[in-house]
């Protein structure tokens, strides 16, 4: 999801999706799910590889664990709500990249 909305700022600051991410993911970001995830957000389809729908019930199970072991998980709530979000429009069974989706409709 973070990389999701760094790119949609970007996009909304005039960057193109290519040349962020190719920066973005020279450098300490350039990790193997990151650049799994690149062609996804190049062309905006995601293809299945992770369902969000399995992301959504993972994150679930973390938010509860962390809840009760008194953790503050701030962010883990609001990336949660962006899945939720998602999967409430049907991109369920999308990969979990698809919350970009979600991202760039908040920003119209």
């Amino acid at each position: 999801a973070s990389l999701s909305e760094a790119l949609n700022f970007a996009e909304k600051m005039g960057i193109g999706r290519e040349l962020f991410l190719d920066t973005v993911l020279a450098g300490p970001l350039g990790c193997g799910l990151f650049n799994i995830k690149k062609e996804m957000l190049l062309k905006g389809e995601y293809p299945t590889q992770f369902p969000l729908k399995h992301m959504l019930k993972d994150l679930r199970f973390a938010l509860q664990e962390a809840d009760a072991s008194g953790a503050s998980v701030a962010v883990g709530h609001s990336i949660f709500q962006l899945y939720r979000q998602a999967y409430g429009k049907g991109l369920g069974d999308d990969d979990f990249a698809a919350v970009k989706k979600v991202i760039e409709a908040m920003s119209d």
